[in-house]
């Protein structure tokens, strides 16, 4: 705490504020995506999908090739899938890190999770790899400029953190404190975090997502729906050489269509 304190009285301070406004001063992209209800009570819903078609082998040796994490490689896919839904070639989003940059914390026990906003940018020119190579350049120096908090973010760029995407890998799958194997209880809060939370945990080879959402906004066949173009997304990145080759139309979709044929 004396040591980000005295940051935030420095140069490290303004150089953080100087990093964003390079991002966010001025930007206009959008940080929502528009709901399929209007209903007026609040409500939180929850969504679990054990999902079979990514694979898991194909993404890590994807991620070996470029030089990229799986966390980079699903964040990019997350800010593609936005801008879709948004007809734009960008987007804006939350995500968050668990702030143990500093050798000093790396075992200490403690909440030190910050959040961060994250911008993507594409144009169907744009190879797969620059895109996301772009990705995680911003992800790495937006953590090393943490000092400059998401609150101070929020309001000096009018960013809200409606939509949070996390990879969480596998953490907070099975590990031990102390010696003694963990037990996990889930608890799902009866008040959304934000408009949509998606998780991505890694669980026996295979991805899990969650989803904790306002289901005053959106029902569940608006989740369902985006992970199946999530999915066909992030597969489509696979293979795909340039933006413009990635395909967002499911299996799923495809019959729908067959059956109006």
């Amino acid at each position: 705490a004396c040591a980000e304190e005295k940051k935030r009285a420095g140069e490290d301070y303004t150089k953080a504020k100087a990093f964003y406004d390079s991002i966010y001063k001025g930007n206009s992209a959008r940080f929502s995506l528009s709901g399929d209800l209007k209903e007026e009570k609040e409500d939180c819903g929850f969504c679990k999908i054990f999902d079979d078609f990514i694979d898991r082998v194909k993404v890590g040796e994807f991620c070996k090739k470029h030089r990229i994490t799986e966390n980079v490689f699903f964040t990019s896919v997350m800010g593609y899938v936005m801008g879709q839904y948004n007809h734009s070639e960008d987007a804006i989003f939350t995500t968050v890190y668990n702030g143990r940059k500093d050798s000093r914390t790396m075992n200490t026990f403690g909440m030190l999770v910050k959040t961060l906003p994250v911008y993507c940018y594409f144009t169907k020119d744009m190879t797969v790899a620059d895109y996301m190579t772009k990705a995680q350049s911003q992800l790495m120096d937006s953590m090393q400029n943490d000092i400059y908090s998401f609150a101070e973010i929020s309001n000096s760029y009018k960013i809200k953190p409606e939509i949070m995407f996390v990879y969480q890998g596998d953490n907070f799958v099975e590990f031990e404190i102390g010696g003694q194997k963990t037990v996990f209880r889930e608890a799902v809060s009866d008040k959304a975090k934000a408009n949509i939370s998606v998780n991505i945990f890694v669980e026996n080879n295979r991805y899990r997502f969650e989803f904790e959402y306002m289901s005053h906004i959106y029902s569940k066949s608006f989740i369902e729906h985006f992970y199946d173009i999530f999915i066909t997304a992030a597969d489509s990145f696979l293979t795909a050489d340039r933006i413009g080759d990635i395909s967002v139309l499911s299996k799923n979709e495809e019959a729908r269509i067959e059956k109006f044929n």
